[in-house]
């Protein structure tokens, strides 16, 4: 049985419940974590803090500066804390708590601001450490100075794994909170209702991207793009047909039969050269790209590049490595066009790219019996994989 003099007054259970409920109407998406929290009356620490257990350390003193609507906040603060896996984040980067601390919270606010929801205070934002906006947390811990912005109030072990002098810890034999295999349950039910849209429009894109790779198996990209390379490949190479240009060996008397013919694979390879594309990732991308279509084809390979125009580098043997000499913005479009306009249109597309690039509203007509492969070239995860258009596949490389 709890211990009564660690439970929260009538009063705050009253005015937590009020906030969970305000918060809720917003984002109903984060309920079955809301409904799950364990309050426990922690005088002193002056904030509210969690633990990966979801139970909330609340200083009930320290409501009293809080308005319903900002205490409503708070509390979605600190639940995506835990939703979003902070505190074993944390320990797979080997992070300083306290900055990690400080990451997650940006990681976290600016989906809340984006989610209509009025932060209270000075509250840590990507551009309060200088930093764009729908990163994530590690992306703001190797990014931010480390003296950017001092954070005296932690938000508990759940935020970033080091427990603090006030939590119960693993004793739970005053307050239990959730058992962790549940509170993973209940964040796996989370990403499944957000990848299945019963929240259509209303989840942040940020939180959106943490529900596409949740519990998901993490395949090297390398083995995500050979993959759809090759089944481009094999739809072609699967369209045997037959032909009299070569007479079957195997022939009954005079009666002749026609041989079967396997369809040679035309490859083209599109990369963008724009400014913004880093050598060092598109090297990679590149080289992995190169050996799957001379594996895979058997036919013609033609190497496009792009930036503001699009031309032909080489057809035939391709180069081993191509250098990024162009600048300004990418017209994907017309490389595709000129791709489509080949003597031989391309069976396989593979189109290396950052994603920063506006694509044509169809494909091109010249296109519509090819396989379009766009691997999109990150230093860092989270890219909306959303823009890239339905008639293509997309591969997310991530080098970071």
């Amino acid at each position: 049985m709890a211990n009564r003099s660690q439970t929260v007054s009538a009063a705050t259970a009253q005015r937590l419940a009020k906030a969970r409920l305000k918060a809720l109407v917003k984002a109903p998406y984060y309920a079955r974590l809301m409904h799950s929290l364990t309050y426990v009356s922690t005088p002193g620490i002056g904030t509210i803090g969690i633990d990966d257990r979801l139970r909330l350390y609340v200083d009930e003193a320290a409501l009293n500066d809080w308005s319903n609507d900002d205490l409503a906040v708070v509390l979605l603060h600190e639940v995506n804390h835990v939703l979003r896996g902070h505190s074993s984040r944390c320990e797979l980067v080997h992070a300083d708590a306290r900055r990690w601390n400080i990451a997650g919270d940006a990681e976290i606010n600016d989906d809340l601001v984006e989610g209509g929801f009025v932060l209270p205070g000075e509250p840590v934002l990507p551009s309060s450490l200088g930093l764009p906006d729908k990163q994530t947390a590690e992306y703001y811990y190797a990014n931010m100075e480390v003296s950017s912005q001092p954070n005296d109030k932690m938000c508990g072990s759940g935020a970033n794994g080091e427990r603090q002098p006030w939590e119960l810890g693993d004793d739970i034999s005053v307050l239990p909170g959730m058992p962790k295999h549940r509170v993973r349950s209940a964040r796996a039910a989370i990403a499944e209702d957000i990848r299945n849209g019963k929240f259509r429009g209303s989840v942040p894109g940020n939180l959106g991207r943490w529900a596409e790779t949740f519990g998901r198996a993490q395949v090297p990209w390398e083995q995500v793009l050979h993959n759809a390379v090759r089944r481009g490949v094999l739809r072609r190479m699967g369209q045997v047909d037959y032909t009299w240009a070569r007479p079957n060996r195997r022939h009954f008397g005079k009666v002749l039969l026609p041989s079967l013919r396997r369809p040679l694979c035309e490859i083209s390879i599109i990369i963008d050269t724009s400014g913004s594309m880093s050598q060092t990732d598109l090297d990679a991308a590149y080289t992995e790209s190169r050996g799957i279509a001379e594996q895979s084809s058997g036919g013609r390979v033609t190497l496009i590049a792009c930036d503001s125009e699009a031309h032909v580098i080489s057809e035939g043997r391709l180069p081993r490595s191509v250098a990024l000499t162009g600048g300004g913005g990418t017209d994907m479009g017309a490389a595709l066009e000129l791709a489509a306009r080949q003597r031989r249109s391309p069976n396989v597309v593979i189109v290396l790219t950052d994603g920063e690039t506006p694509w044509p509203n169809q494909c091109p007509d010249g296109l519509l019996d090819a396989s379009i492969v766009v691997a999109v070239i990150r230093e860092q995860a989270g890219f909306d994989m959303g823009t890239v258009p339905r008639w293509c596949v997309g591969v997310e490389i991530n080098r970071s």
